[in-house]
């Protein structure tokens, strides 16, 4: 019942828990250890109360009750019996009523209630007879005799002791029946218990290995996601590279045509410069030979504006001055412009005694 016990505890179970600590009672109330039966009996009530079982709570009424009982507290023994008659009668179950009128009757026995003790023992008897319980007539029976030994009344007592005596071998039979039943149902209980523990093992098992698949799962699901990046990473920069080869392949054609030109170009301005310096160089000969041949002529034409300006001199020397025909003719003038210094035309008057000489000559040819 403990291994129960502690199945209930572990999976949470109410239910199991109010039922195998009652069970734990019932043992210990076999053996007399009357306090240990006690607080079993106690917790399983507070578990009763807890998920409001009114079938579990009679069943720990009279339960504690029996304690109570045994321990010479009929009054409170009494009390309980009550409470727990009162919810089997609104529950209906019969077994029950005749358990609380059983334990009910022996109360009222302890107390000296006679009447009352009788009253009862003879509902649990009828009750038990009609639902066919050997333990609940065994019981009433008891219950009568003692009441009759009370009263005084020995031959009645006695009837009824041996109306015990007999249903109490039967109850024997009855018991080593349930033992033998008990102990079959206890085997089995056992042996689903191993099988129970063996399923839990196996199950922690699975549970490990699944984990350790789930692990594993995700190891994998994570490398081939990691590969999946490297190859997208892969292709990604494999396109950039591809990408800007083929642009650095049309840039290095363009470059490549651009020098080409660049370089017919150069060729050319080489060329043109080349075809310049030639003309440099013959316009520098030039030069110099315009610059000897300027100076050569600047040498004649000194040499010839000098004898101009001799002729100049000369020519002023002895020509008449120009105001010389005014003297003579006063409405007169004489219009002589010659180009540079001296003029090819020129003019003379001469007066020889009362005649005036006039005379305009060219001398060009």
């Amino acid at each position: 019942f403990k291994r129960a016990l502690a199945l209930s505890l572990s999976m949470d179970n109410n239910r199991g828990k109010a039922i195998n600590y009652n069970n734990i009672g019932e043992v210990y109330e076999f053996m007399g250890v009357y306090d240990s039966a006690m607080v079993y009996y106690t917790q399983s009530l507070k578990v009763n109360l807890q998920i409001n079982s009114l079938k579990g709570e009679a069943i720990s009424y009279n339960s504690i009750g029996k304690i109570h009982l045994y321990q010479g507290k009929a009054k409170d023994a009494l009390n309980l019996f009550e409470q727990a008659l009162k919810i089997d009668l609104e529950l209906g179950d019969k077994k029950f009523i005749t358990d609380s009128y059983v334990n009910l009757a022996r109360a009222y026995c302890e107390l000296n209630i006679l009447d009352k003790a009788e009253e009862f023992s003879l509902k649990s008897l009828e009750m038990a007879n009609h639902i066919g319980s050997i333990i609940h007539t065994q019981l009433a029976y008891e219950t009568l005799s003692k009441i009759y030994e009370k009263r005084k009344l020995s031959s009645t007592a006695l009837y009824y002791f041996k109306k015990s005596t007999a249903f109490k071998d039967s109850i024997v039979n009855e018991k080593n029946s349930r033992a033998i039943a008990t102990m079959d149902v206890m085997y089995e209980i056992d042996k689903k218990e191993q099988d129970i523990q063996f399923l839990k093992q196996a199950q922690e098992i699975n549970q490990k290995e699944l984990a350790r698949q789930v692990i594993i799962r995700n190891f994998y699901l994570a490398g081939f996601a990691f590969a999946l990046l490297v190859v997208a990473i892969t292709l990604y920069a494999f396109g950039i590279k591809r990408k800007s080869n083929r642009l650095l392949r049309q840039q290095k054609a363009e470059i490549e045509e651009n020098n080409e030109k660049l370089n017919q170009q150069q060729d050319e301005i080489l060329a043109q410069n080349e075809e310049i310096r030639k003309h440099q160089s013959n316009s520098e000969q030039k030069n110099k030979y315009l610059e000897e041949a300027y100076k050569v002529i600047e040498g004649y034409i000194g040499k010839i504006t000098d004898s101009i300006r001799y002729a100049e001199r000369i020519q002023k020397a002895i020509l008449p001055p120009l105001n010389i025909a005014s003297s003579y003719f006063p409405d007169a003038f004489t219009l002589y412009k010659p180009k540079d210094f001296v003029s090819g035309d020129f003019y003379w008057l001469s007066l020889s005694e009362e005649t005036l000489y006039l005379a305009v000559a060219d001398c060009t040819g």
